[in-house]
């Protein structure tokens, strides 16, 4: 009996001497924490929160005017203990041949008792964010770093949106071929394909939540392309400061959706409205607007191409297709 309350006593006594001589542990505050901090943009690099046990990043720092920084500190137990030294580090959850500290860097304090926590880029595998005691590294807190899902748009890829052009990059310019004079007198003008605007690359990056891409189509005739049409239609209501907004599905739109909101202008005469191209560089400007969205509605990125179509072949519209001559005879006296 005496031995077993002498052992009881030995425990006791480390305790205290583990106490007195100040071994700590690193608190994250966890329990203050009712959600998760969300760093989009709009919070400062003043900003300082206890250290969670997750941060989700909606922005990263080329995003961000205000950095995408958040500064995290953690507690020191006992807050009497005599080396306080903290060690901030940065791991991939799972393993990643790419450097993480490319995608995250950290800030430390002159006290290192907080660190200041910045997205340089977009990641798609959660990150570990691990405050250590400097004393004994096996005491240690992490915090998972998240990165809003997204979709970024590869703008090398951007080589072709007019159906049938050839694009060139150095003028902005898509010649349309015989593409229209062809389908014309084949009479599948409606089922020619205008527009292809899913032709840039989008790539998903994040780790939760989820986005989409808002797509915008619209065109804009040149002042060249009216005068000409107004020689075939004298009354036309087409304007060359207007852009107008197509009325298809924005992934392969075909003539007569592309054309949607000037369907009356085109439909009752289409070969009037091909023949008004001919000759002209410029005939309308296509606009590609790419709006990346959160669900919540937060703006992540747009992109925004354009580029004038025009050089239309269309002298096979302008072929002889007769002779005319009257009915009547004609007497000379």
């Amino acid at each position: 009996m005496k031995k077993k309350i002498t052992i009881y006593l030995l425990i006791i006594v480390g305790f205290v001497g583990m106490i007195l001589f100040g071994v700590y542990t690193v608190k994250n505050e966890n329990s203050k924490v009712n959600s998760n901090p969300i760093v989009d943009g709009t919070s400062t690099s003043d900003d300082v929160i206890d250290m969670p046990k997750n941060i989700v990043f909606k922005r990263n720092a080329a995003e961000s005017e205000e950095d995408s920084s958040i500064t995290v500190r953690c507690t020191i137990i006992p807050s009497d203990a005599l080396n306080k030294r903290v060690l901030w580090s940065v791991v991939w959850v799972t393993e990643k041949s790419e450097d993480v500290n490319d995608y995250v860097s950290l800030l430390v304090s002159e006290d290192t008792l907080s660190c200041k926590v910045t997205v340089n880029k977009g990641f798609s595998t959660q990150i570990n964010l691990f405050a250590a005691s400097a004393e004994n590294s096996s005491i240690k807190k992490s915090c998972v770093l998240d990165y809003y899902k997204r979709y970024y748009a590869d703008e090398t890829k951007f080589n072709r949106i007019i159906y049938g052009g050839s694009y060139d990059s150095a003028t902005n310019h898509v010649e349309i071929g015989q593409t229209y004079a062809y389908e014309y007198e084949n009479d599948t003008l409606n089922d020619l394909i205008v527009c292809e605007p899913d032709v840039v690359d989008f790539k998903m990056v994040g780790t939760t939540g989820s986005s989409y891409v808002y797509t915008t189509v619209q065109y804009q005739f040149s002042q060249e392309f009216i005068d000409s049409y107004k020689k075939y239609k004298p009354d036309t209501t087409l304007l060359a400061n207007k852009r107008y907004e197509s009325g298809g599905d924005k992934v392969a739109e075909t003539f007569e959706e592309f054309f949607y909101n000037i369907s009356s202008e085109y439909s009752s005469d289409v070969l009037s409205f091909l023949k008004a191209m001919k000759g002209i560089k410029n005939v309308f400007t296509v606009y590609v607007d790419y709006v990346v969205k959160s669900k919540d509605g937060v703006v992540f990125n747009t992109y925004n191409f354009s580029c004038t179509v025009g050089d239309a072949d269309v002298d096979s519209l302008f072929k002889v297709t007769d002779i005319a001559i009257e009915n009547e005879s004609y007497v000379f006296l």
